[in-house]
């Protein structure tokens, strides 16, 4: 799990404090673990992120988003919520 994701270039740094990513590694998606059973029981949904790519676009505003904009919006919205 990762909390308090912050990250930083030579010209600027930011964070993701106000989510956690929890990865489960597995050798075949299993949705029967403990984990993910009880992620379920909560409302949390899976989603595919990739913490560089998200950290990259953040600190490099001239970067083409098109390909995450629908993953930036989910990630903003948690900051919101």
């Amino acid at each position: 799990m990762d909390v308090n994701l912050t990250f930083e270039n030579d010209n600027d740094n930011g964070d993701m404090k106000h989510i956690v990513i929890a990865e489960v590694k597995q050798e075949r998606m299993s949705r029967s673990s403990d984990f993910m059973r009880i992620a379920k029981e909560m409302y949390i949904l899976p989603i595919r992120i990739s913490k560089y790519c998200l950290t990259t676009l953040a600190l490099n505003p001239e970067l083409k988003k098109n390909r995450f904009k629908e993953k930036v919006l989910f990630i903003n919205k948690l900051k919101q919520a």
